[in-house]
Formats: C-alpha cells, sequence, structure tokens
C-alpha cells in the first residue's frame, strides 16, 4: 500500500519497487515494461516476489528464509 511504502522511506527502507527492480537485477532478468507493466514470464515473477520478500525481510532485520 502507498501508506507503508511512506513509512518504509521514512525508516530508510527501500520501496517495494525499489526491492523489484533490485530483484530483478540480482536474478539478471531484464526490466521490461510493456503497456505499463513489467514483463516477465510466470516462473521469473515466482522468483522476483521471493527474493522481494527476502530482501524485505533482510532489510527489517529478519533473519532470510532460507537461512
Amino acid at each position: 500500500s502507498m501508506q507503508k511504502e511512506l513509512s518504509d522511506k521514512a525508516q530508510g527502507l527501500k520501496t517495494y519497487s525499489e526491492l523489484q527492480a533490485q530483484a530483478f537485477q540480482e536474478l539478471s532478468i531484464p526490466y521490461v515494461e510493456k503497456d505499463g507493466e513489467l514483463d516477465a514470464t510466470e516462473d521469473q515473477w515466482v522468483m522476483i516476489d521471493a527474493r522481494v520478500n527476502e530482501l524485505q525481510r533482510l532489510q527489517r532485520g529478519m533473519t532470510p528464509l532460507s537461512a
């Protein structure tokens, strides 16, 4: 939500969109917008969402799920 993004930014945390861009980069998936939507395959989205989830946990000082 917008509220959450603003509170994250206030705490110096990266926003969801920033983390998503980082996940694309880390996973070497081209960051391509098509019709205003990010373009990735179903499988790529699964990996991206999992990575964003992990990055969110890490920046909140929680342990990564994979640990």
